[in-house]
């Protein structure tokens, strides 16, 4: 006599239900506790929902290939979960090489600020406020059910399609709930941000557009999850990871200008030099972390100091313009 399965979650099935078990841990009351699974659970109906279309395509690309042989397993043992599977960083990627699905640049920069979080909280632990991860977390649902509807749906069998329908109903209900306190706390707030709109940008922590530069006390902080960074340098690091996406290394290495430089007002290295305003998105702009000034155009000093410059007549800043005179 066969055993009966009562333990049965295919992998749709299992990226639905993790949405499920995400909406009920931001729903109010909500603890500290519930925060932590929401993330990690976000993150897992993530990377299955997303890798499903891949799989049903071809299976082997969402497989890692043997380091040293460079062959991937067969399909019973991917059948039976004995592989590694590719992060979601390559999943996007052959999303749109192979199936023609591309990820919104937004969408791609809220599933990389849930990456990194899920991340410390798994391996380092993680602080923060629960108004950061229930706002972070809105934003990939809203992008999941949006993928779900435009793009999931067409790999799918007819069970699971009726299934999807089913669990949206009640992610998309519950979901009405969480994104109401998100308005409600975006609206307490809209008066002080208003005053400060001309140094806001996104913040890196919760999504949104809150993250004010304080020029005279040289601080920032959101005014929307009340996140505080120790030191406009930092501040400015930040956003140019979890905003802009860029690292120091990266720009560098590929033989561009690093994200951030010294401040040719403060002498500060919190200077972004691709900067969001919430006030004018359309235009990337010089903005200090630190002093809170604004620069339009700046010159690389030619003099060797590396320093920027804000008289656009001249090649070379006051310092190396006087040390050659010296020389003379």
């Amino acid at each position: 006599m066969s055993q009966k399965h009562d333990f049965h979650f295919p992998a749709v099935h299992n990226g639905m239900d993790y949405l499920v078990s995400v909406i009920d841990h931001l729903t109010p009351p909500v603890q500290a506790r519930d925060t932590k699974y929401a993330v990690i659970h976000l993150q897992a109906a993530t990377e299955v929902l997303l890798k499903w279309p891949l799989i049903h395509y071809d299976w082997r690309l969402v497989v890692v290939p043997d380091e040293e042989t460079g062959l991937i397993c067969d399909e019973t043992a991917f059948r039976r979960g004995d592989f590694r599977s590719i992060g979601i960083g390559r999943t996007i990627k052959l999303l749109k090489e192979e199936l023609g699905i591309k990820i919104p640049n937004r969408a791609k920069r809220v599933i990389s600020r849930l990456s990194d979080s899920r991340n410390r909280l798994q391996h380092l632990g993680m602080s923060g406020t629960t108004e950061a991860v229930q706002t972070s977390a809105v934003q990939v649902l809203d992008f999941l059910l949006d993928f779900i509807r435009d793009h999931l749906k067409d790999y799918l069998n007819p069970d699971d399609s009726t299934h999807v329908d089913q669990e949206m109903l009640e992610v998309r209900e519950k979901l009405k709930d969480v994104r109401a306190l998100i308005a409600i706390r975006m609206a307490r707030i809209q008066s002080v941000l208003g005053d400060a709109a001309g140094c806001a940008v996104e913040c890196p922590s919760c999504g949104q557009e809150a993250m004010v530069i304080d020029g005279y006390n040289c601080t920032v902080s959101c005014l929307y999850c009340h996140e505080e960074w120790a030191a406009p340098e930092e501040a400015a690091g930040e956003y140019v990871w979890g905003v802009l996406h860029l690292s120091e290394y990266s720009e560098v290495k590929d033989g561009g200008m690093p994200p951030v430089r010294n401040c040719p007002e403060c002498d500060v290295k919190s200077l972004v030099l691709r900067a969001v305003l919430a006030m004018a998105r359309d235009v990337p702009i010089a903005l200090c972390f630190s002093c809170g000034e604004k620069f339009e155009e700046l010159n690389d000093c030619q003099g060797g100091c590396g320093n920027l410059m804000t008289d656009l007549d001249f090649d070379m800043c006051h310092t190396c313009l006087a040390a050659r005179f010296e020389r003379f």
